[in-house]
């Protein structure tokens, strides 16, 4: 099984309520298309999950480019911007999907893969026609910027991992929070007891899950060598 399919049960096809949605719509609202996002982050916190669902509810249609695996005709299409017309027409054949003037969104999936794309940024918010939303993990953004000029229509936000209000969200539970701070407003000690007590069985649930994730990768190792053939020299 591969390692990006091992999760824990209660993660498997769910979308957790995130915070930082709230900040993209205040984006959207704010730039009215004068600036593109750049969702910054390490890897594996859910910046591409929480973008296309942004997408898939904020917009009419949304057009997705994951330059991890995208084409080199893909991504030379960003080395010469002459024609845009051209060039959307191209992604929308490509990608099956029909753009809407300022109701449609163009995703730069992992936009570090292709430096090109992101200094097209400054040309394409100019064109107006679409919004655009990067992601990009935080060391690989900073090392990818040579030889291009960083777009100054790019607005930015920092995407983390889960908070522990956030974990709860994910959990089920939306009153634990809510209750602790008045508790804690009122300077009672159970607030602080409870605070505890979340914080040991959230430390348990990630141990345990770490020791099952290395079980798997163990079990994974064994079985990859017990398989290999064996050379004769």
């Amino acid at each position: 099984m591969p390692l990006q399919h091992l999760k824990p049960p209660f993660m498997a096809e769910r979308l957790f309520k995130r915070k930082i949605y709230a900040e993209l719509l205040n984006w959207k609202r704010e730039s009215d298309g004068k600036s593109a996002l750049l969702v910054e982050g390490a890897r594996r916190v859910g910046k591409s999950t929480i973008v296309e669902t942004f997408a898939k509810k904020e917009y009419e249609s949304y057009l997705l480019i994951d330059f991890n695996n995208a084409s080199k005709a893909i991504k030379d299409l960003f080395n010469d911007l002459m024609d845009l017309d051209y060039l959307f027409l191209y992604l929308q054949t490509t990608y099956h999907v029909t753009l809407v003037k300022r109701k449609s969104v163009i995703i730069f999936d992992e936009v570090q893969k292709c430096p090109m794309a992101r200094q097209a940024i400054k040309y394409l918010v100019e064109d107006g026609r679409y919004d655009y939303i990067e992601t990009g993990s935080l060391i690989s953004i900073k090392k990818n910027t040579e030889g291009i000029t960083i777009p100054s229509e790019e607005d930015r936000i920092q995407m983390n991992p889960m908070d522990f209000e956030e974990f709860r969200w994910a959990l089920g539970d939306e009153a634990t929070l809510p209750l602790l701070q008045k508790f804690w407003e009122q300077q009672h000690p159970l607030a602080l007891l409870i605070v505890k007590w979340h914080v040991i069985c959230v430390c348990i649930c990630l141990s345990v899950e770490c020791l099952r994730l290395s079980m798997l990768i163990l079990i994974q190792i064994i079985s990859a060598r017990l398989t290999l053939p064996n050379v004769g020299y």
